[in-house]
């Protein structure tokens, strides 16, 4: 029975590798997991860790850097491979070439859009200026069967 499905994961999988750079494009990116509380219109940010999931399965295929550390203070904790933050206002220290939104994007629009509005410099950081956010499904281990899918999602945007 599982014939047919090992048949279109290797098909699928062959196609999501084709769609993979020559080079690697040595982008820098920030990956922002977001949630949007609909009952107090707050917004929560975490910040993926570098070495996790999205490292392994789609940044060093692509070639890509997890800048998430930069924004990662002393005392904060990483669960989970990502740690929480309140604001974006490091974020020109990150530089990222890419910020990639997982999660509920509505919530790092939203804190996005408060930083530069706090903070102007923040239209200068490179994903911002070029307009290079995408929001992109998270992928876990788990999710083998999607995950070709999910890899040729990450390299559309990210090779752009």
């Amino acid at each position: 029975m599982a014939k047919p499905l090992i048949a279109r994961y290797k098909k699928a999988m062959a196609k999501a590798k084709s769609t993979l750079p020559k080079v690697k494009l040595g982008k820098r990116v920030l990956i922002i997991n977001g949630t949007f509380q609909r009952s107090t219109g707050k917004s929560f940010l975490r910040i993926e860790a570098a070495g996790g999931y999205s490292d392994q399965y789609l940044l060093e295929p692509l070639g890509c850097i997890n800048v998430g550390d930069v924004l990662k203070t002393e005392n904060k904790k990483v669960n989970k491979g990502h740690f929480s933050i309140r604001k974006l206002d490091t974020l020109a220290k990150a530089k990222p070439d890419v910020i990639v939104m997982t999660g509920n994007p509505f919530a790092v629009q939203k804190a996005l859009s408060a930083a530069v509005k706090k903070n102007p410099v923040l239209a200068q950081v490179p994903a911002i200026k070029d307009l290079s956010i995408y929001s992109l499904p998270f992928y876990a281990d788990s999710s083998v069967i999607e995950y070709p899918a999910i890899l040729r999602q990450w390299a559309a945007a990210l090779n752009n």
